[in-house]
């Protein structure tokens, strides 16, 4: 009897100590939720504050995202954990603010942010609703929102075609929506400095300490209608062009043997690379690519490769016999 009196007080404590814990998690629940524009990530949250999860409210929202050198990158899902558009929100505001302290904010000053502009590109993932066009459409919304020009892709380009537009175009930095060589469920958000290569340490630490100081949206973005905007800027068939064309100008030092070269097999692993790769064979003089045809259309759910990396030695591949 005196050992069930002893037990009762601290039986009781935990209770208290997990009603807590699960109020807390509930509170940072709505608060995500609140500001979270994609219904299917917002109402995964809420249902978990009215189920009372508290553990699946701490996988989603008990870390965040690291930046770092490489951006951020990710599996695509609800909650600060993972990639999703309030992510990609709090990312580009905090972007936009340090290339404000970097660069200065007027207009009228050499090399500053809103007369150099950014350039935006993107792959084909997605996730259920969640897909790297949405991902850059809000990027584009976040920086026209507070004047700032963007050179947004029309369409899925390969990374090369960022850095490339953000040199043509003399922007102030670069995105590029991707998770590269990662699994189908992964997305990213690589950032590339005015010189054009990915931004290098300090930037990372100080690009990350300002988003964490513009966590909360700073209006209700409209990705709908940001390519309408007069800051949102399409050069795709400009850009695409001239890149070729330099490829062909600045590398191809045999082009008078190209002709008589045996075609290589190629495939794109269901990303977007195929048509890239047929131009740039072309701007060589090279004979155009025999394809995988398996492997050669974008596909987000790369059904035939778990893990869509040419350097993996395990990655599927239809034997040379067979290509198509």
């Amino acid at each position: 009897m005196g050992v069930r009196r002893l037990l009762r007080p601290a039986r009781a404590r935990v209770h208290r100590l997990a009603a807590a814990r699960l109020t807390d998690w509930a509170a940072k629940g709505r608060q995500w939720a609140a500001w979270d524009p994609n219904a299917e990530t917002r109402e995964e949250v809420l249902g978990l504050v009215e189920q009372g999860d508290s553990a699946g409210l701490e996988a989603r929202l008990g870390s965040r995202l690291t930046f770092g050198t490489a951006g951020i990158r990710g599996p695509m899902g609800a909650g600060s954990a993972c990639m999703n558009e309030l992510t990609v929100i709090q990312t580009t505001q905090g972007l936009l603010r340090y290339l404000e302290h970097e660069l200065g904010e007027s207009s009228g000053e050499e090399g500053a942010l809103r007369s150099r502009g950014v350039c935006l590109g993107y792959d084909h993932r997605r996730r259920g609703s969640l897909h790297s066009e949405r991902f850059a459409l809000l990027a584009a919304a976040v920086f026209v929102s507070q004047g700032v020009p963007v050179y947004l892709y029309s369409r899925p380009v390969p990374t090369p075609l960022v850095p490339w537009g953000l040199e043509q175009e003399g922007c102030a930095a670069g995105v590029m929506v991707t998770a590269s060589h990662n699994p189908k469920e992964d997305n990213g958000y690589k950032v590339y400095w005015r010189s054009g290569h990915q931004i290098t340490p300090p930037h990372d630490s100080g690009i990350a300490g300002c988003i964490d100081d513009a966590l909360e949206p700073w209006a209700l973005y409209d990705a709908d209608a940001v390519r309408g905007h007069e800051l949102c800027i399409d050069r795709t068939e400009a850009l695409e062009a001239s890149y070729f064309s330099a490829l062909g100008e600045r590398l191809c030092t045999q082009r008078a043997d190209n002709g008589t070269a045996p075609p290589a097999v190629y495939t794109a692993m269901h990303g977007v690379g195929a048509s890239f790769a047929s131009r740039a064979l072309e701007s060589f003089g090279l004979p155009d690519y025999i394809p995988v045809a398996a492997q050669c259309e974008p596909d987000p759910d790369f059904p035939t490769v778990a893990f869509p990396n040419p350097e993996e030695p395990e990655v599927p591949y239809t034997p040379r016999s067979d290509p198509a």
